[in-house]
Order: C-alpha cells, then structure tokens, then sequence
C-alpha cells in the first residue's frame, strides 16, 4: 500500500508538521529582516534630523543619546558588535562633552557585555563597576541591585 506523502502514519508527526513550520520559519525570518531594515532607515531619518540640532536643550541631548544607545543595542542583538561598540563608545565621548551621565550606565553595560571576547575579565568589570557607581549616584536604584547582585554571583 502506497501511502501520500506527509501522513502520520508514513512520517510520523512531527514531519507531518515540518512544511507548515518551514513556510512559517520562512515567513518569520523574512519580516524580522523587513522590521531590520524599516528599524535601521529610521534610524537614518533621526540621525539627520539630530545633525540639524545644535544640541542646546536637555531633551535633544537626551533624545539623541537614547537613539544612539537603542541602535547600539539594536546592532548588539543582530551580531554586529564592533559597530555596536563604536556607536556606544561615542555616545560615551558624546555625554561627556555634554556634561550629562544620561544612559552613561546603560552604555558602560553595553560595552562591557559587547566586549567580552576583547578585554580581560578585570577590564570588563571596571566597566560594571563604573555602571554600578553611577547608577548608584544618580538614584537608579533598580539598575544598582541589578548590577550588584550581577556582580555577586560572577
């Protein structure tokens, strides 16, 4: 007895299902790299639009700091981690020509977990340290206990 293709009892279930979650696979990886490229082409849009300011007022530091942390961050979660670094390393060079430790704590982590494959053990924890302290400075008190209790179990 000659049996259609993709039946329970010729394959077994799970290849019963294997097309349906391939063409569902398909389908995801092809919006997520949509949603990439949408998410990245805002990011120039904003970028150009920052160029224009002369960063005077507090909310365009702060908004331009947190576009540059989110694409780092964003750069981070798709592999891309010397731009990554790049981009929050300036950001850092950024918040300090501005006189602001806005995000400072949040990109310190960033290059300190993006840098892992780089830097000694001793360098990273610096970075986390210097999180830690500012977060504790500046009244991020869930950012603190997050770290330290981070620190606590390395």
């Amino acid at each position: 007895m000659i049996l259609p293709p993709y039946t329970t009892k010729s394959l077994g279930f799970k290849a019963f299902q294997y097309p349906f979650r391939s063409k569902v696979s398909r389908l995801l990886r092809a919006e997520q790299h949509t949603r990439r490229d949408e998410y990245e082409e805002n990011y120039k849009k904003l970028l150009q639009i920052y160029s224009t300011k002369e960063f005077q007022l507090k909310e365009d530091i702060e908004g331009y700091i947190r576009l540059k942390y989110n694409y780092a961050h964003h750069l981070t979660i798709n592999g891309q981690i010397i731009e990554a670094l790049e981009i929050a390393l300036d950001t850092i060079d950024f918040c300090k020509k501005n006189n602001t430790v806005y995000q400072m704590p949040s990109l310190l982590l960033l290059v300190a977990n993006s840098c892992e494959k780089f830097l000694s053990k001793e360098e990273i924890l610096e970075y986390y340290f210097d999180a830690k302290t500012l977060a504790k400075l500046y009244g991020n008190e869930v950012l603190y206990l997050k770290i330290k209790k981070y620190l606590s179990n390395l």
